[in-house]
């Protein structure tokens, strides 16, 4: 054991569960999200910590773009509380404080909301190897912008 840690009033182990009571997630209220949801539950549960969700709408989004083509939909605060309870943690869901951001860089948007937090868990799905490439993928984005410890947590990988 360290010499600093041996001296403290409480066991080593309670002063790290005692840095993450103030977690943040970042979703895009897609049906791949499953796990980040489950682990950002799991966590906040067994931590007693309060969860944060962020969500980032893209300032072009709902015109044409020939990168990204248009939804044509905005997603709701019930839409991210819902993926919650679709998985069963309908009284977290109700808990959640939920930020709906409009930026068209999603990895200052989460970093700028993300200036209190203790822990920030974001999903990551995997990309061909020309796609990482050619581009970073925007959880690589906003882990390199973010002040807070970053859980990157793998989404649901599409069916072959």
């Amino acid at each position: 054991m360290h010499p600093v840690l041996a001296h403290l009033p409480l066991p080593p182990n309670l002063y790290l569960l005692m840095a993450y009571q103030n977690i943040f997630v970042s979703l895009a209220c897609t049906p791949d999200e499953d796990p980040v949801v489950h682990e950002a539950a799991r966590l906040t549960e067994a931590l007693g910590a309060k969860l944060h969700v962020l969500h980032v709408d893209y300032t072009a989004d709902g015109k044409m773009s020939m990168m990204m083509p248009s939804t044509g939909r905005r997603e709701t605060v019930d839409d991210l509380r819902n993926q919650f309870r679709r998985l069963g943690y309908g009284p977290l869901a109700d808990k959640l404080e939920v930020f709906m951001l409009v930026d068209d860089s999603p990895e200052r948007a989460v970093a700028e909301a993300t200036a209190e937090a203790d822990l920030l868990i974001v999903g990551h799905r995997n990309v061909s190897a020309f796609t990482a490439m050619m581009r970073d993928s925007v959880d690589e984005l906003i882990s390199n912008k973010v002040l807070c410890p970053v859980l990157v947590v793998t989404k649901t990988p599409d069916p072959a």
